[in-house]
């Protein structure tokens, strides 16, 4: 029997309209705005004139979406701070990103260090100034911070501006207000999945796909892929090239139909590498395998003849045991990754929780110096910008890792799976199906529509062993 999937589909959420214009008006009366030149119009130039060569990058961010939706000039600013991990930082940026571009406001985006190493802000180093979004600048030259209350609207330090942003709500060093949604803006809940709403709002993310919510969200992604600074872009383009496209026919090969390349369905695995968190699995080889299951059914149903799996994962085991017990063809990205047991969180590099000592010798090893650390940091970022090229994702753990790649396959039309509602830590969860909801985008109509797939245990005990499952 498949288990009830204990979180509702966003199609029968309720959006309730507080102004006597809608969110599709609103976008319009934005654009309407716009001043060029602006950076983001250079970047949509310059992603417009390049090469377009196979790379996914050059289908996915249309131009439209690197339409800056506010004026260039500045009129009033947000402070977003970064906390944790990269996935806290990219899903907190976007629901900030939402509330202030929504309220016609901009935002400045400090990161913080590369901790131990003289980079002072993440941000500035992995992406470019767009117009909507741009990194805090430190050092000798002062950031001029645009508010009302500032002396003639700006203040010419975060010092000088502090304050204020405090009094009037424009200072978010972590979370974004709990009204980040649009203005008149409200996104409902199936009667009986209360108890899951921080979850499915925290950690998967799934508001952000909301019909009054994603214009603003695709945007946000779109631009982080054309704000990328050029040595990141070309790792991501370079792998994209040459792993994505491994074991398609010769150029000029007869194809037998449409299905006949090879496709690539994304996987996140969220086991935390020793870390201790309330998310965490109780036996990460019931989960991985259940999810390799969750693929061969989801590329089946989608008639993928030949495909790929792209792993993303902050604990290396997930690899070894896709490997060592399914025949999937499964490739990642090479990268530093820290010890077995060290815990990893972007930026400060320490996991409390963990073995003290190889937390610490893996901290001492990511920020050795500060290419190191920004390469280091950049591979977590390309992960996820690769999990959103890919054909199809299918996600067993709830993360805010993944809540950027889901707003960029929404806005694709690729479809995304995810075990909503399931924790992974339920006796005898190994003996019966567990159910997995699909989702997916119409790229022509714009409709999207939702399927549930039961997806049945795998292996047996005479196979595998007695103690496999337990």
């Amino acid at each position: 029997m498949v288990r009830p999937v204990a979180v509702a589909w966003l199609a029968a959420a309720s959006l309730v309209a507080g102004q006597d214009r809608s969110q599709k008006d609103r976008l319009k009366a934005l654009r309407r705005q716009r001043r060029d030149p602006s950076p983001s119009a250079a970047l949509a130039a310059r992603q417009r004139n390049a090469t377009h060569q196979s790379s996914r990058t050059r289908a996915w961010p249309p131009p439209r979406l690197l339409e800056p939706l506010l004026p260039a000039t500045v009129t009033r600013h947000v402070w977003a701070g970064g906390c944790c991990g990269l996935g806290h930082r990219t899903s907190r940026l976007m629901k900030l990103y939402v509330y202030a571009v929504s309220r016609g406001r901009h935002v400045l985006v400090d990161w913080g260090a590369c901790v131990g190493t003289g980079v002072a802000n993440l941000y500035a180093a992995l992406f470019q100034d767009r117009t909507e979004l741009a990194a805090v600048r430190t050092g000798k030259v002062p950031q001029a911070i645009r508010a009302p209350d500032c002396p003639d609207g700006t203040c010419a330090s975060k010092g000088s501006w502090l304050d204020i942003g405090k009094r009037d709500g424009s200072f978010f060093p972590n979370e974004p207000p709990e009204e980040w949604l649009p203005p008149g803006v409200r996104v409902g809940h199936k009667k009986g999945d209360a108890s899951h709403k921080n979850m499915f709002q925290k950690e998967w993310g799934m508001f952000m796909v909301h019909g009054a919510v994603l214009p603003y969200a695709e945007h946000f992604a779109a631009g982080m892929v054309a704000a990328l600074r050029d040595e990141w872009r070309e790792l991501l383009d370079d792998f994209i090239q040459k792993e994505f496209h491994r074991g398609a026919p010769p150029r000029g090969a007869a194809r037998r139909g449409p299905h006949d390349r090879v496709h690539v369905v994304g996987v996140h695995f969220r086991l935390g590498n020793g870390e201790k968190f309330a998310r965490m699995p109780t036996n990460h080889t019931h989960v991985v395998l259940r999810a390799a299951a969750g693929v061969k059914k989801v590329a089946a149903q989608l008639g993928y003849d030949r495909f790929r799996v792209l792993v993303a994962t902050d604990d290396p085991v997930a690899l070894e045991i896709l490997r060592k017990h399914t025949d999937l063809d499964v490739f990642a990205r090479e990268q530093w990754r820290p010890p077995a047991g060290a815990g990893i969180v972007f930026s400060s590099w320490r996991v409390k929780e963990v073995d003290k000592d190889k937390s610490v010798a893996a901290q001492k090893e990511m920020t050795g110096s500060a290419d190191a650390c920004l390469r280091n940091s950049a591979d977590m970022l390309i992960d996820s910008l690769l999990l959103g090229y890919a054909d199809a994702l299918v996600l067993p753990v709830p993360s805010t890792f993944t809540v950027l790649p889901k707003v960029m396959a929404h806005s694709r039309g690729a479809p995304y799976c995810a075990f909503l509602g399931e924790t992974w830590h339920a006796a005898g969860l190994h003996e019966e199906p567990i159910a997995m909801t699909c989702f997916r985008k119409d790229a022509k109509t714009g409709h999207a529509s939702d399927w549930t797939v039961a997806v049945e245990p795998q292996g047996r005990a005479s196979a595998l062993g007695a103690t496999f499952w337990h």
